[in-house]
This record gives C-alpha cells, sequence and structure tokens, in this order.
C-alpha cells in the first residue's frame, strides 16, 4: 500500500506521501472484502443450517402439498 502512495511515475524516484487518496482506496476496499467475505460466510451458515433443520425435522418425506399446509 505505501509503495502506491509514494509512487511519482514510471522511472521515477517515489516521492513520500505523494498520493494520500491511494489510503483512502485502500482502508475502503480492505472494509468492503471483509463485509463481502463475513456476509458469504453468514450465507452458508445460515444456509446449512436450514437444511439440516428440514432434514432432521422430517420435512423432506412431505409432499408440496403437505409441506404447504404446515406452512400456512
Amino acid at each position: 500500500m505505501w509503495d502506491s502512495v509514494d509512487a511519482d511515475g514510471v522511472n521515477l524516484v517515489p516521492v513520500r506521501d505523494n498520493s494520500p487518496y491511494y489510503v483512502v482506496f485502500y482502508v475502503i476496499l480492505v472494509i468492503i472484502l471483509c463485509l463481502f467475505f463475513v456476509n458469504m460466510f453468514i450465507r452458508v451458515v445460515i444456509q446449512t443450517y436450514n437444511m439440516e433443520k428440514d432434514f432432521l425435522s422430517f420435512n423432506s418425506l412431505l409432499t408440496e402439498e403437505q409441506r404447504s399446509w404446515i406452512t400456512v
């Protein structure tokens, strides 16, 4: 990250704190990626929980019509 902040151009010597906007970009990128992976993890956990709940409640043995009666 700090190399991109100090970059001045192609074949030029780096200048300290040349582009501070890259710091903001990287912080926002890290936050968005972390939220994305947390959402993916939570989705897998909830989906697995729902599948196991349906399997253990024997709803997989019911027909669609019988399931509709249960949910009403």
